[in-house]
């Protein structure tokens, strides 16, 4: 679950950097992740990202695909 919840957090900040660029896609994986906590699919894959430092910087590169 925390997985989510961070993945979330980072997700909801990219967004916020830049709302001119935000997409119907990215509202989606909003929802697809709330969708997964609510039923409980937390699954198994530990967060790509150690801090969410470099998950914005790799973002900002365009290496988004960890």
């Amino acid at each position: 679950m925390n997985n989510i919840i961070k993945e979330l957090s980072i997700s909801v900040a990219c967004m916020l950097d830049d709302l001119d660029d935000m997409t119907r896609k990215d509202v989606e994986h909003l929802q697809d992740l709330i969708t997964k906590l609510e039923n409980g699919d937390w699954g198994h894959q530990p967060f790509p990202y150690p801090t969410r430092q470099e998950a914005i910087r790799d973002i900002e590169k365009g290496n988004n695909e960890r």
